[in-house]
């Protein structure tokens, strides 16, 4: 008998070792509003006697200001209990000094951690300024990484702030990376009720966003893992322990192979080179060899054939395409060193800093100002680089010696997007709001305008001719801008469409895309709808400009390019991979090149 008992003490013991209890998060959205109320659900967590955790992912604040990520991090450092955040679309989309400055505070925004028998594994697949989700090489390199140092035995639960399976193009390539690494669930942000199901042979839940629970309670959801068993429960403020789901760990589920059928029949690939970067800038032609900046910070020039000719390390991060002009390419660090090399060898030439991050493409100008530099210059070139910064400057730089023109302080919002040059003007769009103007002598401000204090321009391609520009609205109007003026001379309401802009090649019409999956045409004189075309296959959330080549009409999205002919056919040209395009370039009647974010380079040629 005391030997059945001690049997029994010892095996309960040991389940009891194995049990991890945490508290799932997600989607806080901390404001002034609602810290007072996010306070008492963390004090109310703290004052659990089994809480080993807290886990809080997605959207972590509401405006991403200065002023609520303070507020969140005075809530998490008074935890008693260690927190760990996995930041979301929101915070990856705008990534300015606030979050920067903020992430020191929390180590990391992505962790793998051991307790027990289990790793815990959370990070964020959303691309940095852009609304869209896609799991880069750098993911799949950390996250190799973590997993080969992780014991074959260790059970791992992954945490994503997102369901992103439909929202990214290559989430199959993710799940056949773990779906042998005995990951027993993936937890999801963005629910309005807690659900456990299954994702791809794999389970799932999906956590309930903020702490206001169902009949507007105040509460939050505790995750228990066991020995054989994982235990759902919803906690109210004040109240015990609601039971809400179980599984049982040792019932597998079952699963289906994942293929990608790729069908090219109306191009042909005459070269595909991958590398295992992330390209979040585009690539450039010249002198018919290719060059690209990884996210890595690393310059690469291959000729047309693939074969590689030199790289050149930045030492930064590279979120910017370089410009190529009078034999110099030159590249800005997202750090912000100003950087120029030889386009022909890759031998640096110079390089300067300055306080700020830049993420725009860079934009070569035939400078027509009259400052005088304080360095004097060995040719006679007036090519000048303009960019702009996170801080909302737009700068003005000599290419041949990086002197500083000129620095415009207009925007009170970052600046993102390509700025333009259109007679000996600037033209940007800040996240601010606003769409600028700025003399491309001087820097002075000409004009700025958006259509209505609650309505934004929202920053994409600029798009224009030689008298207007287009852009789209918040609200999702396009509008023809006046460059003389800074006033619009149409609109067009009603489209619901997304920020892209693209022009056709006689510069008479514009192409929008909309939520509701059509290619719109419209006249650029008077904004008139032209023709509307259904898009089946649906638009990805990168936004690349649809363009005329050749009179076809060739929309890239979801990894595929297609065109549109003058029947308004729609047919699908080729198959690149499962990641955005990042842009199209034309080399000849016939061929054209491609690359997308991870670094797939393609030249392929219509039949």
């Amino acid at each position: 008998m005391k030997k059945i008992l001690l049997l029994f003490f010892l095996s309960s013991t040991i389940a009891f070792s194995q049990k991890v209890k945490f508290v799932l998060l997600s989607n806080l959205e901390v404001s002034s509003e609602n810290i007072s109320t996010v306070r008492t659900v963390l004090d109310s967590i703290n004052n659990c006697r089994d809480i080993d955790f807290i886990i809080i992912m997605g959207n972590l604040t509401k405006k991403q200001n200065e002023k609520e990520y303070q507020l969140l991090d005075g809530a998490v450092s008074n935890s008693s209990i260690q927190v760990f955040l996995i930041p979301g679309v929101k915070e990856t989309f705008e990534l300015g000094d606030t979050w920067l400055n903020f992430l020191p505070n929390i180590s990391d925004d992505k962790f793998v951690f051991v307790k027990n028998s289990y790793a815990f594994i959370g990070f964020n697949p959303a691309l940095p300024f852009k609304n869209i989700y896609h799991f880069t090489n750098d993911i799949f390199y950390w996250l190799d990484q973590q997993l080969k140092n992780l014991s074959a035995g260790k059970e791992k639960y992954i945490f994503l702030p997102e369901d992103v399976k439909n929202k990214s193009l290559n989430w199959n390539k993710f799940v056949s990376r773990i779906e042998k690494e005995n990951v027993k669930l993936l937890l999801f942000g963005g629910g309005t009720k807690p659900e456990l199901f299954s994702e791809d042979g794999i389970r799932a839940f999906l956590n309930t966003d903020g702490v206001v629970l169902d009949k507007n309670k105040i509460g939050f959801n505790i995750i228990e893992i066991n020995r054989d068993s994982v235990i759902f429960y919803q906690q109210e403020i004040g109240e015990k322990e609601k039971f809400i789901n179980v599984f049982d760990k040792n019932i597998q589920l079952n699963t289906s192979k994942i293929t990608n059928k790729i069908v090219n029949d109306t191009a042909k690939i005459i070269s595909q080179e991958k590398y295992n970067y992330t390209l979040y800038s585009g690539i450039n032609y010249w002198g018919g060899k290719i060059y690209f900046a990884s996210q890595e910070g690393i310059v690469t020039c291959i000729d047309s054939t693939g074969k590689f000719l030199w790289d050149y390390d930045s030492y930064g991060n590279i979120f910017s395409k370089p410009v190529i002009a009078d034999r110099i390419l030159a590249g800005i660090t997202y750090q912000g060193d100003l950087f120029t090399i030889s386009a022909v060898s890759g031998e640096p030439i110079q390089s300067i800093g300055f306080d700020d991050q830049a993420v725009t493409d860079l934009t070569v100008i035939n400078y027509k100002g009259t400052k005088e530099l304080m360095m004097p210059k060995l040719t006679k070139s007036k090519s000048a680089l303009v960019f702009g910064t996170l801080s909302g400057k737009i700068h003005c730089y000599d290419l041949e010696t990086l002197q500083e023109y000129w620095t415009n302080s207009s925007a009170k919002g970052a600046i993102i997007s390509k700025p333009i040059e259109i007679n000996n003007k600037i033209y940007f769009i800040s996240r601010d709001g606003f769409l600028y103007c700025v003399d491309a002598l001087d820097g002075i401000l000409i004009w700025r305008w958006k259509p209505a204090k609650e309505i934004d321009v929202i920053d994409q391609i600029i798009s224009a001719n030689d008298k207007n520009i287009f852009v789209i609205t918040s609200d999702g109007t396009v509008y023809s801008i006046n460059m003389l003026l800074g006033k619009y001379d149409w609109k067009k309401e009603n489209l619901k469409v997304i920020p892209s802009i693209g022009m056709s090649a006689d510069k008479k019409r514009i192409f929008v895309k909309s939520k509701m999956d059509k290619i719109f045409i419209l006249s650029i004189q008077n904004g008139n709808l032209i023709k509307d075309i259904k898009f089946e296959n649906g638009f990805d959330n990168y936004h690349y400009p649809i363009l005329e080549r050749n009179g076809l009409e060739l929309v890239p999205s979801k990894g595929a390019i297609y065109s549109i002919d003058d029947k308004y056919k729609v047919e699908k040209i080729i198959f690149i991979g499962n990641a955005p395009i990042n842009e199209i370039i034309q080399l000849d009647e016939n061929k054209f090149l491609t690359s997308d974010i991870d670094c797939d380079i393609t030249i392929y040629k219509l039949h």
